[in-house]
């Protein structure tokens, strides 16, 4: 019992507690919960009752009918009335209840009925005969014997039955408002139906109604399987007196949790604002952002909980920014020792890093695609790990053999940096660096779109700081010449889109070049104007004519 106490030691659990035990909101919820149940339950068990009470009454007022007209046919076979027949005229009871009444030979209608039938008829008593086709309205045809001589071939009466008339009528005066029957036969069909019932017959209790049956006792009074009278009325309609009480008990109900909430209210949103900040901050260090200080000033135990979440806040701050820069620098490092392994490629990965995050921010790529362009810069040219120096630094055109050599640096770099799922984005980039825009370029011949767009950015980038720095079979053009060159390759090497915001940098004196003597040289060809850091050098592969073609 002690331990349970405990869970009571802070004012926030104090608090949340003590809210719902005075709000009474479970008794109240249960309490109208089973008094909906037991009105409903109540309620509607009286309306099937009455329902079930209307059916039978329908029912036992259409067997009444159907006794009615055996006796009639009966009592028209008077002198008087059977004169009236043979001119075609009904007694005036009997012609309500039939369209016409016909003595006819027994024998075709005999070969109809089953032998139980039969012998019904045959001794004086009425069977029902039910005609029509499929899709045809069913006809009720009331058989009765007795019509003829005692000796000689039987007679019978037939009278066709106004079943849709009468029971329509019966309906009418037995069922209550809103309510409907149908009568149905032993196999099954609808024979007639009350007004206004639609011509389905429900197929037992569902959502929207209540049935209720009743079976025609017709075995003793025409030799026929008992006949079904089915009544249904609206749920709606049962729930209507629910719907009435509950609005009175909600009503009751509602102002006593109003007043609850309105006591309440204050220290419910005290107690939710600092949970609301806590997970705004959680979410915020989910994204990364170390820069909004999570603050709560609740003077209670979330208080100290934000305390600590700050704390979290800043020392992740702290960690991560010490990752990043281990790995920008982790880069930096081994892009330096790639470019170092040639005099003549120094500084070259970290100048074309930082001409091609400017032409991606040029371009409007998300700062995501910058930062992931940013290190597949540096890396660029990891496969050149791979090449021998003396195909690097040969003096003067490479032979188709060393071309080969030189052409598998692009995807020897992308399989060395494969295993780290973190540079999957990278990739791309060091992998299609040297594919040109019309698809002559390798090692995929990629053409157009089909060029990741950071490799597309990086081909211009990649042929520029070539172009401007020398080798040693020729020196480094100036920054015009380079720009014209290039120009020739609009469209071809380079995607026009990329190429025309370079030129715009150039236009804009973005790119500020510098003298650079023949032969290899620590100093940099050009720099980008507002770009510190970046120690702006070209690479061999990329004078393989990599324009002028």
């Amino acid at each position: 019992m002690w331990h349970q106490l405990t869970a009571l030691s802070t004012r926030v659990s104090r608090r949340i507690v003590l809210l719902f035990l005075a709000s009474a909101v479970v008794p109240a919820a249960a309490l109208s919960y089973i008094t909906w149940r037991d009105v409903t339950a109540e309620l509607q068990g009286q309306m099937l009752r009455s329902l079930r009470a209307d059916t039978k009454q329908v029912a036992t007022d259409w067997l009444a009918e159907l006794r009615l007209v055996g006796t009639l046919i009966d009592a028209s076979r008077a002198p008087g009335s059977r004169a009236r027949r043979a001119r075609g005229t009904l007694p005036s009871g009997l012609e309500a209840r039939v369209t016409q009444v016909t003595v006819e030979r027994a024998e075709p209608w005999l070969s109809l009925l089953d032998a139980r039938q039969r012998a019904h008829v045959l001794e004086g008593g009425s069977v029902l005969l039910t005609t029509g086709g499929p899709g045809e309205a069913p006809r009720v045809l009331l058989l009765r014997g007795g019509a003829g001589p005692a000796v000689g071939e039987p007679l019978l009466e037939v009278a066709a039955v106004r079943v849709d008339d009468v029971f329509a009528e019966v309906a009418s005066r037995a069922l209550s408002a809103e309510r409907h029957a149908w009568l149905v036969d032993a196999r099954g069909q609808v024979l007639a139906r009350s007004p206004d019932a639609p011509a389905a017959l429900p197929q037992g209790d569902d959502d929207q109604l209540l049935t209720a049956s009743f079976m025609l006792p017709m075995r003793f009074d025409f030799a026929e399987d008992d006949w079904l009278v089915v009544g249904a009325m609206s749920r709606d309609l049962a729930q209507q007196a629910t719907a009435r009480f509950l609005r009175h008990f909600g009503l009751v109900v509602l102002g006593a949790l109003g007043l609850v909430a309105l006591l309440s209210l204050v220290q419910i949103r005290r107690n939710l604002a600092p949970l609301a900040a806590l997970r705004e901050s959680a979410r915020r260090l989910a994204a990364h952002d170390f820069d909004t200080p999570v603050a709560v000033a609740s003077g209670d135990e979330f208080e100290g909980l934000a305390r600590a979440f700050d704390d979290l806040r800043r020392g992740l701050k702290e960690q991560f920014a010490r990752l990043e820069r281990l790995h920008l620098g982790t880069v930096n490092a081994l892009a330096r020792a790639i470019d170092a392994k040639s005099p003549w490629t120094a500084g070259h990965s970290e100048r074309v890093t930082a001409l091609g995050v400017a032409l991606a921010e040029r371009i409007g790529l998300a700062p995501a695609e910058v930062e992931v362009l940013r290190v597949g810069g540096l890396l660029h040219d990891i496969g050149k790990i791979g090449i021998p120096k003396a195909v690097l630094d040969k003096d003067g055109p490479l032979t188709p053999a060393e071309q080969e050599v030189m052409r598998q640096h692009p995807e020897m770099g992308a399989r060395i940096l494969a295993p780290i799922p973190e540079y999957a984005d990278v990739l791309p980039i060091v992998a299609q660096h040297h594919e040109r825009y019309d698809g002559r370029g390798y090692p995929r011949g990629l053409k157009g779109d089909a060029i990741a767009i950071g490799a597309r950015v990086f081909a211009v980038a990649d042929v520029f700081d070539a172009l401007t720095s020398s080798r040693p079979y020729r020196p480094g053009l100036p920054v015009p010449a380079a720009v014209a060159l290039m120009q020739q390759g609009r469209g071809t090497h380079f995607d026009p889109h990329i190429l025309d915001a370079f030129c715009a940098l150039v236009a804009e004196g973005r790119i500020v070049a510098f003298p650079q003597a023949p032969g290899p040289s620590r100093e940099v060809p050009w720099r980008l104007a507002g770009v510190h850091g970046a120690d702006p050098a070209p690479e061999a592969a990329d004078l393989e004519q990599p324009v002028a073609s």
